[in-house]
């Protein structure tokens, strides 16, 4: 799976999680905090990620991503996993 279509995959659990959001405002470079998700919200948001990728990962695992496109890079790297 690509970077993008990862992306676009974590943009429809925002979407889903606030179903209220300016999409336009959901950017690689955003922040889901700078968005307005709290931590329950971005943990959602992660995990619902994860459980469509069919991942099993740790949160932990991705608390360092300082905004999605690093999200992004670290949920391909986990898939790109053998």
């Amino acid at each position: 799976m690509e970077k993008n279509d990862i992306f676009m995959l974590i943009k429809e659990k925002i979407s889903i999680v606030m179903n209220d959001i300016d999409e336009n405002k959901i950017k690689p470079s955003a922040s889901l905090k700078e968005l307005g998700l709290n931590s329950i919200d971005r943990a959602e948001i992660i995990l619902l990620t994860l459980e469509t990728l069919q991942l099993k990962s740790s949160l932990v695992d991705f608390a360092m991503a300082k905004n999605i496109g690093e999200l992004c890079d670290m949920i391909k790297n986990k898939n790109d996993e053998p």
